[in-house]
């Protein structure tokens, strides 16, 4: 308790004032995971590149679950309805807010967005 576990320069932290602009007019989860999108197809001319090189490629979240999986690992609760709404909404942000309006692809985005959702404050 009250021990310090990580030093962080402000410098290495990701603001709204980073990304706002750009997707102006989107919610800020998404203005956020399109921005980590776009520092992924960056690749090395990005500032952020030697973060994204150390995040994972895939994601094991259980929204990545097959839905027999879920159902069969989790049933008679209700997890399973609660991942397949929250899988529909984020296929839903990228549809409404990128799809056809940027190069950031579905899967682009949904790997951005599972970081933004494990990674963020």
């Amino acid at each position: 308790s009250g021990e310090t576990l990580a030093l962080l320069p402000i410098s290495r932290l990701i603001f709204g004032r980073d990304f706002a602009g750009v997707w102006k007019d989107a919610p800020p989860n998404v203005q956020m995971a399109a921005f980590i999108a776009e520092q992924r197809l960056a690749g090395e001319r990005s500032f952020w590149s030697p973060w994204i090189a150390i995040l994972p490629h895939e994601h094991s979240l259980p929204k990545h679950w097959e839905s027999l999986q879920l159902d069969d690992e989790l049933q008679g609760s209700a997890f399973p309805a609660v991942v397949k709404q929250f899988r529909e909404a984020v296929a839903n942000e990228w549809a409404t807010w990128l799809a056809g309006k940027s190069n950031i692809s579905w899967e682009d985005y949904e790997w951005a967005h599972d970081v933004m959702s494990t990674r963020s404050l």
